[in-house]
């Protein structure tokens, strides 16, 4: 978004020098936009992740690792509050990048017809125009973003205190990863060296100085310096999934559960576990059409009460393979999509809600369904989305089976 005002300050001036400078004006405002083109790019290369790949030693993960007894840094009400504010930050990042976008396009356009109807005069004012009409659209978006940042900092602050308490309840060994003790112990729970190097990258961001286990809750134990971290986070290009520091990781690495053939195997061999009273009273409410009793924050804590996922045990609750593959496919779009937990162990009785919010008009449920029509190669229309809502995951396995044995419809 800085890029584009950047861009549309050096519009307003190459329009300025055209309109009313001379040839040294203009050549100087071209000069100064390529310096500064070559100072920000400067600028980002110049941001290196922390390295810990060298100081790891393989022997570490020759043996199981260690396993953590807790207590656990646990998600609470600020904790998902938090969350909330990180995910609004984030969605008006992507719809401003994409109105940016579309100003630029159509400034190009724009500028490209009057300089094929009009004369050249006409044209510097209207490259004038243009940039001055961006930059006050563009300062706008980023006043938006400034205030939602600030929500979020004084959300993370909020958290401190909350962190600091805890910590005096439940103390827990210091945390130095420059000691290489430290930084082995550490490194000893998680189970291999890719996890354990990021695990170091992300303790060092966040600038933790006391033992965290892979099942703390990342924001709770980044407490005040949240913000700053996801600010460093997304200057390295990392996007932030998940709520424990073992979900990040895994999110990071790609390493979503995929079926190996052994694990397609055991399809068919056992009976998924009976709903939970709670996810009974959602699937009645469901069938009702009854939205607005469902609860997000008790869903993921449902969620959270599950065992891991495995995808053996996954796939073993399906009644053929083919529907274990699409079942998978359909979670890793629920995790991708709907901020999910990547440990999320799910089963075919349980109700749409546990995988999808239940919003047909949110941009995250656009997303997930995009996905699904592009993985199936499958239409689905805005009815069937709504429909499913009110389904169980094995309804909509079933129903992603049965579109795929009819032919695409031509949009």
């Amino acid at each position: 978004m800085s890029n584009h005002l950047v861009f549309s300050v050096w519009l307003i001036m190459l329009g300025a020098a055209l309109q009313w400078g001379n040839i040294w004006w203009t050549c100087g405002v071209i000069a100064c936009g390529l310096f500064t083109l070559l100072l920000r790019r400067r600028g980002r290369t110049s941001n290196t992740l922390p390295e810990y790949a060298a100081q790891i030693p393989e022997e570490l993960f020759s043996v199981p690792p260690l396993i953590a007894s807790g207590p656990f840094l646990e998600q609470n009400e600020l904790d998902g509050q938090l969350q909330q504010a990180e995910n609004r930050l984030r969605h008006w990042e992507s719809h401003s990048r994409n109105f940016a976008f579309l100003i630029a396009v159509s400034g190009i356009a724009a500028v490209a017809v009057t300089a094929w109807l009009t004369s050249c005069r006409q044209l510097f004012t209207a490259l004038l125009l243009w940039g001055s009409l961006e930059s006050i659209l563009l300062l706008f978006c980023l006043g938006v973003k400034r205030y939602l940042r600030n929500q979020l900092k004084h959300r993370s602050i909020d958290l401190q205190s909350t962190r600091a308490q805890w910590l005096l309840n439940h103390p827990r060994p210091p945390l130095c990863l420059d000691r290489q003790q430290d930084r082995d112990h550490f490194c000893r729970f998680y189970p291999g060296k890719a996890e354990a190097r990021w695990a170091c990258i992300l303790a060092e961001l966040a600038g933790i100085d006391f033992l965290v286990y892979p099942q703390d809750s990342l924001r709770l134990a980044t407490g005040g310096g949240y913000a700053q971290f996801l600010q460093q986070t997304a200057r390295h290009g990392l996007k932030i999934t998940g709520t424990t520091f073992h979900e990040v990781i895994r999110s990071i690495l790609g390493q979503s559960p995929s079926a190996l053939p052994e694990d397609l195997a055991v399809a068919g061999t056992a009976s998924a576990p009976p709903l939970s009273t709670f996810l009974v009273k959602v699937r009645k409410n469901m069938l009702r059409k009854n939205w607005k009793s469902l609860s997000e924050e008790l869903l993921l804590q449902e969620i959270q009460q599950r065992p891991e996922m495995s995808v053996r045990l996954f796939c073993s609750y399906w009644p053929t393979r083919e529907q274990a593959v699409i079942a998978l496919a359909i979670r890793e779009l629920a995790i991708q999509n709907m901020d999910r937990p990547a440990t999320m162990m799910c089963y075919p009785n349980d109700p749409a809600p546990l995988l999808l919010y239940v919003d047909l008009d949110s941009l995250e449920s656009a997303e997930f369904f995009l996905g699904m029509e592009e993985k199936f190669h499958i239409r689905i229309t805005d009815a069937e989305a709504e429909e499913l809502f009110s389904r169980s995951f094995a309804e909509i396995v079933e129903y992603v089976q049965r579109k795929q044995t009819e032919p695409m419809e031509k949009s």
